[in-house]
């Protein structure tokens, strides 16, 4: 099935591409360009695959993608992300594997919020698993610097991909029709809802979190003058600078998204 501008198929694969661009970009300290081409001779067929990784997706969308790798790909970037002499002959061990799977959770938590400004409120899961034997259509992703070519393959179900294929205007006027139709709004705004002050996310394995003994200190992933995150369920609303009032701690706003102010 041919992906087509415009629909929400394309929105989604658009998203991951441009989200999977920015972290090589990011974590490989270079100038990274990933490209979408069905014709490239570059790319690996899904029967080849050795490496897969599922996508699962909830909420306003629901169904399952993975991503998909070959040895020699999972081998090349896990040596550049450990800083590795780069040999293509090497071993390829567990901990280029362990660097390969956090690297694609980046990419996915980079396209969280871009995800969720397109289709409302969704959740992403990414989790190890066999290379998926579903009905799915292929699309190849070649990440490119210099004489480097990294391919991922994005394996979308056919269930999950059919679901996406109406255009994204007319998914967008549906919700907003659903949401914020008359009597049924109003009767929304009196109910008491709770938010939560983010400072930061930490992630320690659980052999570390066992073994914490009181008085430990845990350093999180945000910087002192960082503004810290309102959250309403897992969507960020407002950020702002932390502030003490009569003993409590409370939110100084400084910032609105802009999906939430419209």
């Amino acid at each position: 099935m041919p992906i087509t501008s415009g629909t929400r198929l394309y929105t989604f694969v658009e998203t991951l591409r441009q989200s999977a661009a920015e972290v090589f970009s990011e974590m490989l300290s270079g100038d990274w360009a990933i490209g979408l081409d069905d014709e490239d001779p570059n790319t690996i067929p899904a029967s080849s695959a050795q490496f897969a990784f599922k996508l699962s997706v909830s909420g306003s969308i629901c169904g399952d993608a993975a991503i998909l790798l070959q040895k020699q790909d999972v081998l090349l970037l896990g040596q550049k992300l450990l800083k590795q002499e780069i040999v293509s002959t090497g071993e390829l061990t567990s901990e280029h594997e362990q660097m390969v799977e956090g690297f694609l959770q980046q990419i996915v938590e980079v396209a969280r919020t871009p995800l969720g400004e397109q289709f409302n409120e969704i959740k992403l899961q990414l989790t190890k698993f066999d290379v998926p034997v579903w009905q799915a259509i292929t699309v190849p992703l070649l990440a490119h610097q210099g004489d480097h070519n990294i391919s991922l393959l994005l394996h979308i179900s056919k269930e999950f991909a059919d679901s996406l294929s109406t255009p994204i205007e007319n998914s967008a006027k549906q919700k907003r029709a659903g949401t914020y139709s008359g009597k049924n709004l109003a009767l929304l705004l009196g109910i008491d809802l709770s938010l939560t002050l983010q400072f930061g996310k930490s992630s320690l394995k659980l052999h570390e979190i066992l073994d914490l003994p009181t008085g430990s200190v845990i350093e999180v992933d945000r910087q002192v003058q960082e503004p810290v995150e309102l959250l309403l369920g897992e969507r960020v609303i407002a950020k702002g600078e932390v502030i003490v009032m009569d003993g409590n701690y409370g939110l100084r706003i400084t910032e609105v998204p802009a999906f939430v102010a419209e």
